[in-house]
């Protein structure tokens, strides 16, 4: 199997390295080396980090002096990285058991993938026991172009994709380059757009990570508006569109996909905003939906609202009677509104 290479970014994290370490470590992989990239931390995270390199040489250290942001750290990594393939993963995640050669056979077998990316289970710090990973050997690969996935994104731009456990082809992260720091927020969802243009995305239902849930996730830390989300969103896909995706001959398609569906996710949350007496929010949403495509107004996006699962589709469930059911659970009634 080809040589994968793992750089974790770590700052203050001493209590989650270990384990993030050993989780790469310990995975069915011959050739691998790991490379923690600690960014001036205050905690002992350095001595720890030292003492597992001492312990085992596929670990290597770079203990900067001063805290230079995340952003250093990433490009750090991608700079680092000469195998065939590359991860980044930070310091309070882990790898599930057998991820790393899952989706290096899956980048073997298919030449023209860029990355590929698997499901994430979270791990709530609250929890004394990591979360107990579902039966995994029955669930394949799938294989899309890089066209396909760009497309799926801009129809839905709110997924939250991110570069978190995701196995990259090295020498395409070397073409996309390192991660933008005019991007604060959302720079690993524009890397995956940047990677996807370049070639071919893997992707799996089986649980390839595990995400710690705790109170200095770079997530808990942004408490923006839900405006302010949606633009430094928008923020991140404009930039690839007109970065990355200039000379595409869709580049026009994509933004106009994206527009519409970021400013039909505004419409939306303004109606929700409006029904729980925010008007102010409300206010707010509508002005971002008017800013980015104000075409959503005079073409609503009601088949979003009305699908299974949809705003509205769940505020007439909470109203109309639940369909019968059978005694051992079979529906009388397949579904009272499909």
């Amino acid at each position: 199997m080809s040589r994968i290479d793992v750089a974790i970014p770590s700052f203050n994290y001493a209590r989650y390295l270990p384990a993030c370490i050993e989780s790469v470590l310990s995975q069915d992989v011959d050739d691998i080396r790991v490379h923690v990239i600690d960014n001036a931390s205050t905690d002992d995270s350095v001595e720890v980090a030292r003492r597992i390199a001492a312990r085992d040489s596929r670990v290597s250290v770079l203990a900067r002096p001063a805290n230079l942001g995340p952003h250093a750290s990433f490009n750090t990594g991608v700079d680092w990285a000469s195998g065939t393939y590359m991860m980044i993963l930070c310091a309070d995640d882990l790898l599930a058991p057998g991820s790393l050669r899952r989706a290096a056979e899956i980048l073997d077998r298919h030449p023209g993938a860029a990355f590929a990316y698997g499901a994430e289970v979270e791990w709530n710090a609250a929890d004394a026991e990591p979360p107990r990973l579902p039966t995994q050997e029955h669930l394949g690969w799938s294989h899309e172009d890089g066209t396909g996935y760009l497309r799926r994104r801009c129809l839905d731009p709110m997924a939250n994709h991110s570069m978190g456990m995701v196995l990259v082809r090295t020498d395409i992260q070397k073409r996309a380059g390192h991660y933008r720091e005019t991007l604060r927020y959302y720079d690993d969802h524009e890397m995956m757009l940047r990677l996807a243009n370049l070639g071919g995305v893997a992707s799996t239902d089986a649980v390839q990570g595990i995400r710690r849930i705790h109170g200095c996730n770079m997530s808990n830390l942004y408490n923006g508006s839900r405006r302010e989300d949606l633009e430094h969103r928008l923020e991140a896909f404009r930039s690839f569109l007109a970065i990355d995706a200039r000379r595409r001959p869709d580049a026009v398609e994509l933004r106009a996909l994206s527009d519409r569906n970021f400013a039909a996710t505004a419409l939306l949350w303004a109606g929700s905003a409006l029904a729980g007496g925010r008007r102010r929010e409300c206010m707010d949403l509508l002005s971002f939906a008017a800013s980015v495509d104000p075409s959503v107004f005079w073409r609503p996006p009601l088949g979003r609202a009305f699908r299974r699962g949809g705003r509205i589709d769940r505020l007439m469930r909470q109203f109309l009677p639940r369909p019968a059911v059978a005694p051992g659970g079979a529906a009388l009634a397949r579904d009272a509104l499909s």
